[in-house]
């Protein structure tokens, strides 16, 4: 009887590495404060990161097979959908795009979405790759912000009494 042995280093370490790779990948993604997602050609969520549960209140698996357009208030999910056809055709990368959504318990987050296309290996397109960053707190400040200005311009500039305002030199 006669043996081969075929060295498959090479393999071993590769497959070692591509585990290795993966395994840092799923940590980012499990351990990041956004939540990731996937969506397919027809806006369809395929994947979507466990944090969706802390931000909307879904389990990921509840909108697997979903839209984004079908958790939005109904206004915004008209103007939302129509942007994201227009990245769809023009194959560009969604940058901090804002919008609302609609949490678990009814109320509403403001969402910053960003993402870049998927294509197969023939350039055909696949969907869309991206993350999601509530940034409900940082907008509602800033109206805050914005109506504390409001008020002020309006306090000083109605007054009948002349107003200055001098540095220390």
């Amino acid at each position: 009887a006669y043996v081969t042995f075929r060295d498959i280093t090479a393999q071993v370490h590769a497959e070692e590495a591509l585990r290795e790779s993966e395994e840092k990948y799923r940590m980012l993604v499990e351990t990041t404060s956004d939540f990731i997602w996937e969506v397919d050609s027809s806006a369809v969520y395929t994947y979507v990161s466990p944090q969706v549960c802390q931000i909307l209140g879904y389990e990921p698996g509840e909108l697997i097979g979903k839209t984004p357009f079908d958790i939005m208030p109904p206004g915004e999910a008209k103007r939302i959908s129509a942007e994201f056809r227009r990245y769809v055709a023009s194959r560009l990368p969604i940058t901090s795009l804002e919008n609302k959504a609609l949490k678990k318990d009814g109320s509403v987050v403001i969402l910053e979405t960003s993402g870049v296309i998927r294509t197969a290996n023939d350039g055909s397109y696949l969907g869309y790759r991206g993350i999601d960053r509530d940034i409900t707190v940082r907008k509602h400040a800033e109206e805050a912000l914005r109506e504390s200005e409001a008020r002020l311009s309006s306090i000083l500039h109605g007054s009948p009494v002349l107003q200055f305002v001098i540095d220390r030199n």
